[in-house]
């Protein structure tokens, strides 16, 4: 069911129509730190991930619709015994539905300030010892964000903050990444 959905989304990211100067594509390349929130969660740490996948963004008067499709990982490090850390890591489909607002323009470059929801689902969970049980297959985020445009890449840095629970067992666990991003455009 899971790969019925991630199919359709797939096809209708590929099949929007462009639309000469109001459109453009392209790639997205990042890096991740991600940690676990909630009440009473002692001795956890940041873990580095990567995302990386493509979007579509078109233009309306006066702010741009950015839908997304990445790949990406997050996680975090418990501390186990001692000074020893044991890594979670979970590797989501990303599909972030993202308002984007240029301000200051310029020829070349250009500031732009992102946000909007992002809905992940679960690729894989897993640490060193097994596969991680009682990891929800959905979860859902608020991104918050800046980037700059540069000619026809784009520097980002982007907050994403989870909103739904994502461990079965625990009720009060939630991720926070933050993602730096480079983005190539290919069509614009």
């Amino acid at each position: 069911m899971r790969q019925k959905y991630l199919l359709f989304i797939i096809v209708c990211f590929l099949t929007i129509n462009t639309n000469g100067q109001n459109s453009h594509t392209g790639i997205k390349l990042g890096y991740n730190s991600s940690c676990v929130i909630g009440n009473n969660i002692s001795g956890v740490s940041n873990m580095p991930g990567l995302n990386i996948g493509g979007f579509f963004s078109y233009k309306f008067s006066w702010f741009y619709l950015q839908p997304e499709l990445l790949i990406s990982t997050k996680g975090f490090k418990t501390q186990s015994v001692g000074e020893l850390y044991l890594g979670n890591i979970f590797i989501y489909t990303e599909m972030p539905i993202l308002f984007k607002k240029h301000f200051l323009k310029q020829k070349k470059i250009t500031p732009y300030l992102i946000a909007g929801p992002s809905f992940m689902f679960k690729v894989l969970a897993i640490n060193l010892v097994s596969e991680l049980e009682g990891i929800k297959i959905f979860d859902t985020g608020i991104n918050l964000g800046l980037g700059c445009d540069i000619y026809k890449t784009s520097i980002e840095l982007r907050l994403n903050q989870s909103i739904i629970n994502f461990d079965k067992i625990d009720k009060n666990k939630y991720h926070q990444t933050l993602s730096l991003g480079v983005t190539f455009h290919l069509l614009k």
